[in-house]
């Protein structure tokens, strides 16, 4: 630790307030090795103490940060959330995976106990048919065709394979039951009252649950990457008029779903809601994450995929659950890369004091955020949060860590110095800067390490 102190103060004589910071953007080298053993606590020298006390961290931070060519500029009015316990532990996870009766339990909860269908062995029926053709006829006669279309003759084109297949269609629906005995990804369909149809796709370690494909291009949206405020996408607390759900009904609903799924190891440490101005209609989203110890996975936007040739170990994203409500309850729901408990590695992990991440934070937020020459960046981290995250091994393919970790959470504002324009991300769950709590090391979120 002395050595980081050394480097660290060394880094700030060069600095005073919102003066330049250092060009290299590493204080900490990721030591995959030394991990496990920095992390060890000294038995004898266990604190009895809450962490926000044996870590000495303040309730809130006040700062102001700019980076050396001043188009970057930090500003931190935060309160600082420590988990109410006395130590966190390190645990080792691997990939976990859905057996067929948890997807047997997903069909029954999400299909409202209608007979979950096999989409290769089913006739469509007249009444089915004839709505799909009435739902491409509307979008024709409006001009304004969804992104499986690129132009009109290929609307016609399917209209009239429809009035084709109309001809012959039976009145009612030879439904085949799915038999859940098909190797991974399979999918499902339900109807209501063979007209409405829900699909759930099953893959080994992924769950997505659709009611309305229809609405799928313009939720996609949200589905990837941040759900920032833009011409097609508004942020909002409450979609009563929109949903008829206010905020507590949605919340409860989205309990009452996990609790029916046996959703047990997962609690929700986020919500949000959005009206789609493409789409015409808005959603509430619940997320969930691992609880270990009754704390958190710290959720945040990042899916952890992000492919890089030199990466350490294969894109593994991170496990979560996310549950959109509508206006006709659950229309939506995604659960990837479930976790499977290896071993603890560690009780209680040797973290550093909140003084010492402090130092690294101050140097490394206006650095790692210096990504576009072009904008003059404004950061306002209104949230510093220790949680869990998971970061992967060099030398295990098969399994990460979750280990304590400290994320700057906020809002960014970006106006391009030349264009003058201006891009907001308002959505709170960006994290600016993820250190690892143990060694101090700074994680890149995108790569899970």
């Amino acid at each position: 630790m002395k050595k980081i102190i050394i480097a660290l103060l060394a880094a700030l004589l060069l600095l005073t307030a919102c003066q330049p910071t250092p060009e290299a953007a590493v204080v900490v080298q990721k030591d995959f090795g030394q991990l496990t053993e920095k992390a060890k606590l000294d038995e004898s020298h266990v604190p009895d103490l809450l962490l926000s006390e044996s870590l000495k961290a303040p309730k809130t931070l006040h700062k102001a940060l700019e980076n050396k060519q001043g188009n970057v500029k930090v500003y931190i009015e935060a309160d600082v959330t420590v988990p109410d316990a006395k130590g966190l532990p390190m645990i080792r996870v691997g990939h976990g995976s859905f057996t067929r009766d948890d997807i047997r339990r997903f069909a029954d909860v999400l299909f409202n106990g209608a007979m979950p269908l096999d989409p290769n062995n089913k006739k469509y029926t007249k009444s089915m048919i004839q709505e799909s053709i009435d739902r491409l006829i509307k979008m024709r006669e409006s001009g304004d065709l969804d992104m499986k279309y690129e132009s009109v003759e290929q609307v016609d084109a399917d209209i009239a394979e429809l009035m084709a297949k109309l001809e012959t269609a039976p009145d009612t629906m030879d439904v085949a039951e799915h038999d859940f005995r098909q190797e991974y990804p399979f999918s499902l369909q339900a109807t209501e009252d063979f007209a409405a149809i829900s699909n759930l796709f099953c893959q080994e370690q992924v769950i997505e649950y659709c009611k309305n494909l229809n609405r799928y291009a313009a939720m996609s949206l949200v589905l990837v990457g941040t759900p920032d405020s833009s011409p097609f996408l508004n942020i909002k607390s409450d979609l009563s008029a929109e949903t008829g759900y206010t905020p507590e009904e949605a919340y409860a609903l989205a309990m009452q779903t996990a609790d029916r799924l046996n959703i047990t190891d997962l609690a929700c440490t986020g919500q949000r809601a959005y009206f789609l101005t493409e789409g015409g209609f808005g959603v509430y989203e619940f997320m969930f994450t691992r609880m270990v110890n009754n704390i958190p996975v710290t959720f945040t936007n990042d899916i952890g995929n992000q492919f890089n040739p030199n990466s350490v170990h294969v894109s593994w994203e991170y496990e979560m659950l996310r549950l959109f409500i509508d206006e006709t309850g659950v229309c939506y729901l995604k659960y990837a890369s479930p976790y499977a408990i290896e071993e603890t590695v560690s009780e209680q992990v040797n973290m550093l004091s909140f003084g010492e991440v402090w130092q690294i934070a101050e140097l490394m937020l206006p650095i790692v955020n210096d990504r576009f020459t072009d904008y003059n960046i404004t950061i306002n981290i209104n949230s510093v949060k220790l949680g869990f995250m998971r970061i992967v091994e060099e030398g295990y393919p098969n399994s990460g860590l979750l280990v304590p970790v400290w994320d700057f959470m906020g809002t960014c504002t970006r106006q391009h110095s030349g264009r003058g324009t201006t891009d907001k991300a308002d959505d709170p769950y960006t994290s600016y800067l993820t250190i690892n709590a143990i060694d101090g090391s700074i994680i890149d979120r995108a790569l899970g390490y």
